[in-house]
């Protein structure tokens, strides 16, 4: 039997597409265990937290342990390979520690090189070295999307035998009940409003998308932000919300599942993306998507989101006016993005998880 860790220290942190694609591949994997018998004899998963991982993923099969003294980077760096030490340790959300050589490690993007003056000095030097030192002491290197892979191999310069690609899902939407309280609660009317999700940072180009909803066509729509600055990632950027935004630091699962299935339309205009599940999620609830013409979305949307120049104001306001406006165009966003959503699904990325450790690690 195959001796297992997953890095558990995700069960500390804010939940972000990050934590959440650790979260629904662990569930997901979880699942598997109890449905597939050779993964049953042949696999021991545990999960390896900090002692204050407080955040319950309601597991049948895989069990967590808290261990260590430590917390954030140093029970990361120091104390998980010393208690992972001979066998497997997974890593989910872009760290792992840089001893451990039999592991794998999710890296979602690179954008730490593509936009460094988006994040903080410390963290960007930080997550600069580790991607470094990862990419060259044998770890196997997954990512999300194709485009990831080949930034990650032109970045750095990671062999292609050691890139995976495991993609993100979306069904965790439909396991949720909306609650739509929150709409009146806001004062919003369903169908009536215009909605993001990120972190308020310059590579989600939240300031080209508070000036596109000042643009004339549509700064009648009122406007949901679900998201905040973090600035120990992103450094201090200070954002000024017109009167018509309301923004919003953290929903629960229920209350954000509401606010996209009752927005008018669903708008992420970023510069530069690993995967961008938000909208995917978006999609999965049905509603109409506007997303940048950038090859990851191009990657995860296809033809199911109306595309935008990240670059031009006016465009991503046009491009929102138009889904706004027609009746015709939103009924077909809505209905392409439904049925490309249920192209990507947690149990089929856990499968693929299962398949690259025994892959590479299998004696």
């Amino acid at each position: 039997m195959m001796r297992t860790y997953i890095n558990g220290r995700f069960l500390t942190q804010s939940l972000t597409g990050v934590q959440r694609y650790a979260i629904e591949i662990v569930k997901a994997l979880d699942s598997l265990i109890s449905f597939d018998e050779n993964i049953n004899k042949r696999f021991k998963f545990i999960i390896l937290a900090p002692r204050d991982a407080d955040r319950d993923l309601n597991l049948k099969n895989i069990s967590i342990k808290r261990i260590g003294r430590f917390q954030g980077h140093l029970w990361e760096q120091l104390e998980l390979p010393l208690h992972s030490r001979g066998a497997i340790l997974v890593n989910l959300c872009n760290m792992a520690p840089i001893l451990k050589r039999k592991q794998t490690v999710t890296i979602h993007d690179v954008a730490v090189f593509a936009m460094p003056g988006a994040f903080s000095f410390s963290f960007r030097a930080w997550y600069k070295f580790v991607f470094r030192v990862l990419a060259h002491n044998r770890s196997e290197i997954v990512t999300v999307t194709e485009f990831s892979r080949s930034e990650i191999k032109k970045v750095l310069a990671a062999a292609d035998k050691r890139l995976s690609v495991i993609p993100a899902g979306c069904e965790h939407v439909s396991e949720i009940t909306s609650d739509h309280r929150i709409v009146s609660e806001l004062g919003l009317t369903s169908g009536k409003y215009i909605l993001t999700v990120a972190s308020l940072n310059e590579r989600k180009n939240f300031r080209g998308f508070l000036a596109a909803i000042r643009q004339p066509n549509i700064a009648g729509y009122q406007t949901v932000v679900v998201g905040t600055v973090n600035e120990k990632v992103f450094g201090s950027r200070g954002f000024e919300m017109p009167e018509n935004v309301l923004q919003i630091a953290e929903v629960s699962d229920a209350k954000l599942k509401a606010l996209y299935s009752n927005a008018a339309v669903f708008v992420y205009p970023s510069f530069y993306e690993g995967f961008g599940l938000p909208p995917l999620e978006a999609m999965a609830c049905g509603v109409p998507v506007v997303v940048s013409d950038i090859p990851p979305h191009q990657e995860i949307c296809g033809e199911a989101a109306m595309y935008c120049d990240p670059h031009d104001i006016k465009d991503i306001a046009d491009k929102i006016e138009k889904v706004l406006l027609s009746d015709r165009t939103r009924m077909e966003l809505v209905a392409k993005g439904k049925e490309r959503a249920g192209l990507f699904s947690w149990d089929n990325s856990a499968q693929m998880l299962v398949e690259l450790i025994t892959e590479r690690f299998s004696p």
